[in-house]
């Protein structure tokens, strides 16, 4: 501020000047100005960083805003890739901006780069002029006086590197504000990183997905094409096989019956074997069909009252009668869950094999009861029959498998398999205890009816 100071005949004599020193005031604009482009740019990243978009677009965009708010020559953002240590450069602004070059050198070389991320420590150099991998001419005439390389962290793991040149030194502040803008960029290659592995594995599941659905519909194809082959082999069992079957139980039968009394004893043995063999291969075949459909018919499970069904089966089965059998059932059987037709084969089976393989000249006896355990029912048949030993029981429940010699008891050795079979279909379990000397204990487990409702339908059902 300068005043006139006026003399006796009111001339200006003299000139007062009051001079300050606003060095300080103008340095605390600058930073007060600086701070605030600062400010800036950490929204300008964070902002960049939170839009949708590829990974390379964003940092591109971010890196041509540090080039602004910073005053910049150059600005470079390196990214791992994903399951990679290899860095690659995914933005590029100022000078020589294009990312075609080997490392894009001005005044630093990739080996810095990768000395940045492996040691995991910023490197800032204000005098990059005798760096030795630095491009002299270029430095010179992009005026180009400064460079600063920043590891971009998420924890103990870099991510990336950041990398800048400015024509003015970098100063501690924009130092630290490049730290921000780093952790920023550091948050937002991660999260890239990661859709980018979620995508892949995405991917990767829906063409594996694709392979499995292709291989289900070729399977399920073969499946149907197995089905109607076994419908097909089970029509011309049920239909073309057992006709000369019939055939030759018929005429062995005639034989024995119109010209048994003109054959010697050898020859009528041989026609009973021959009739005998007939009905064994013709029941045979009759329980490989009862198999089969067990294996592919479709089971709908309700309740079912074993009371009714197990009185029923004693009543009406001709070959529990035929072997004079004693059949003690409990006074009442628990219900369950399972399917009655499947069942009433199980429990059949179980009681003739009760009332068949025992002793000589023994009376043949069944007691049959009922337990209930954690939500299930297990209905028991302990029988006074021959046993089986530990060693054999493994094998029992097996297609074909005969335990004892087919001259001492008569069987096919499905029976067992047609009950296994049976019970699998419906959830159940099945299982047998013996020491081979005093008699079986078969059972067979299913789930409980829980409540009183579903038990008055299992006997409704049961009755109908």
């Amino acid at each position: 501020m300068v005043r006139p100071i006026a003399g006796a005949k009111g001339e200006t004599e003299r000139l007062l000047a009051v001079l300050r020193d606003i060095t300080e005031h103008r340095a605390e604009q600058n930073m007060i100005a600086e701070r605030a482009r600062m400010a800036q740019l950490r929204a300008e990243v964070a902002l960049e960083t939170a839009n949708e978009g590829s990974m390379s677009t964003i940092l591109q965009r971010v890196s041509e805003g540090m080039l602004k708010f910073l005053d910049l020559a150059q600005v470079r953002v390196w990214a791992r890739e994903p399951n990679s240590d290899t860095l690659v450069l995914r933005a590029s602004a100022g000078i020589h901006a294009s990312l075609d070059g080997p490392d894009g050198r001005i005044a630093v070389g990739f080996s810095t780069i990768g000395r940045v991320a492996e040691r995991r420590r910023l490197i800032i150099d204000n005098d990059v002029q005798n760096d030795g991998e630095a491009d002299a001419e270029c430095l010179k005439r992009e005026h180009v006086t400064s460079f600063a390389a920043y590891p971009l962290q998420m924890g103990d793991r870099v991510v990336g590197v950041l990398a800048v040149h400015g024509r003015q030194p970098i100063s501690e502040l924009t130092g630290s504000e490049l730290l921000l803008a780093g952790k920023a960029l550091a948050q937002f290659i991660n999260r890239k990183q990661s859709e980018e592995k979620l995508y892949q594995a995405r991917e990767e599941l829906s063409r594996y997905t694709g392979k499995l659905e292709k291989l289900t519909e070729e399977r399920t194809s073969s499946l149907r094409e197995v089905v109607q082959q076994m419908e097909e082999f089970s029509y011309t069992i049920s239909h073309d096989l057992r006709a000369p079957i019939r055939a030759m139980q018929g005429y062995a039968n005639a034989l024995l019956e119109d010209y048994g009394a003109q054959l010697d004893q050898t020859g009528r043995e041989y026609l009973e074997r021959i009739a005998r063999s007939g009905n064994r291969m013709d029941r045979m075949i009759r329980e490989v069909l009862t198999y089969s459909r067990l294996a592919r018919c479709e089971i709908q499970v309700q309740p079912v009252s074993l009371d009714s069904l197990v009185r029923e089966i004693v009543q009406q089965y001709p070959g529990i009668h035929a072997s004079g059998g004693e059949i003690e059932i409990a006074e009442r059987l628990d219900n369950v869950i399972g399917h009655e037709p499947s069942l009433t084969q199980v429990v059949s089976n179980l009681l003739s094999n009760a009332c068949k393989f025992v002793q000589p000249h023994t009376t043949p006896r069944c007691k049959v009861w009922t337990e209930r355990n954690n939500g299930h029912v297990r209905l028991y048949f302990r029988d006074n029959g021959i046993g089986i030993k530990p060693e054999h029981q493994h094998r029992l429940f097996g297609m074909f498998e005969r335990i004892h010699p087919e001259s001492q008891y008569e069987g096919t050795g499905i029976g067992l398999a047609i009950v296994r079979k049976a019970m699998e279909r419906m959830g159940g379990q099945v299982g047998v205890e013996s020491d081979g000397k005093n008699g079986s204990q078969f059972w067979i487990q299913l789930p409980a009816v829980k409540d009183e409702a579903l038990k008055n339908e299992a006997l409704k059902v049961s009755s109908n």
